[in-house]
């Protein structure tokens, strides 16, 4: 059994994770940086604590995904020269 990759498709792939992580971190941007509840401030400021850091860690690991995919992508593009270099030695140009 083989099994062939195209590091261009999982480099596409840690493209749209990093695109999507930009997107994420954006969800941040409206939420505000002091809350004025009354009784209620306590509570709303942890939510809202909860959510930012919630979001953090979305943006965070959709980061690591997408440079989980460019090491794949340098580990089989590296595998396959690796692969090709094997070949050339074993099966010397026979002159065709």
């Amino acid at each position: 059994m083989s099994l062939g990759v195209d590091p261009s498709e999982l480099l596409r792939a840690a493209a749209r994770y990093e695109d999507s992580a930009r997107v994420v971190a954006k969800a941040l941007d409206p939420l505000p940086e002091t809350v004025r509840g009354g009784a209620a401030t306590g509570t709303l400021a942890g939510i809202l604590g909860r959510a930012a850091a919630d979001v953090a860690g979305l943006v965070q690991t959709l980061g690591i995904t997408a440079g989980m995919l460019n090491s794949c992508a340098e580990a089989y593009r590296d595998s396959d020269a690796g692969t090709a270099a094997r070949i050339v030695t074993a099966w010397p140009d026979r002159g065709e």
